[in-house]
């Protein structure tokens, strides 16, 4: 149960900066003993009650799990409304996966009306603090025009990011512009190099 338990909640995909972890002490206690029960495989209820309880004292982290918990119904009742209210919380307090998260809520409706505009300024916010899936989400806006100029060059600078750090889907999307030409010179050989490196990744 444990590993359906993470994934359902989702762990954000980089260290946690210190500030994530909050001002309070007993907030990160409730957080870590929430991770401990969700390894040693307790009832979802139990460790989604740590997590909220986290949360709400102010833990970053915690907010981000809570924020799945609820837009996954994971020992809890499912609320997309209230999954998009921890999110936004996560987010607004630094943390880069929270960030491109909320870009993803404004891009789909997940819990908060469609707004292309407002889901690429978080696209971008998480871009800009070295989210790789905000770099790609923010080069996928730029590419294809979704609530900003289409811009190929920018979208290629994006990807060009992405891909420099390991993420497959940048490395996709770069081998893409590389072999059509947009946003930079045609290179047939580098982008069947970058389409067999992203092939490498199960994400693709």
């Amino acid at each position: 149960m444990s590993a359906t338990i993470t994934s359902a909640l989702k762990m954000p995909g980089k260290p946690w900066p210190s500030k994530a972890e909050g001002p309070n002490p007993i907030a990160d206690t409730l957080f870590h003993l929430g991770l401990i029960y969700a390894a040693a495989g307790a009832e979802a209820t139990k460790v989604t009650d740590y997590f909220v309880r986290a949360a709400d004292g102010g833990h970053a982290v915690a907010m981000y799990k809570a924020a799945f918990a609820y837009f996954n119904g994971v020992g809890i009742t499912a609320d997309p409304t209230v999954g998009y209210q921890w999110l936004k919380k996560a987010a607004d307090a630094g943390l880069p996966d929270a960030m491109n998260e909320l870009g993803n809520s404004y891009r789909d409706g997940r819990g908060v009306t469609v707004n292309n505009a407002t889901a690429n300024t978080w696209f971008s916010n998480a871009a800009l603090a070295n989210n790789a899936d905000g770099m790609v989400n923010f080069g996928l806006s730029l590419d294809f025009g979704r609530g900003i100029q289409r811009d190929d060059a920018e979208a290629f600078r994006w990807y060009r990011k992405a891909a420099a750090r390991g993420d497959a889907y940048g490395m996709s999307n770069l081998a893409k512009m590389y072999r059509d030409g947009r946003g930079t010179y045609q290179d047939y050989s580098r982008a069947i190099d970058l389409y067999l490196r992203a092939a490498k990744f199960t994400r693709i």
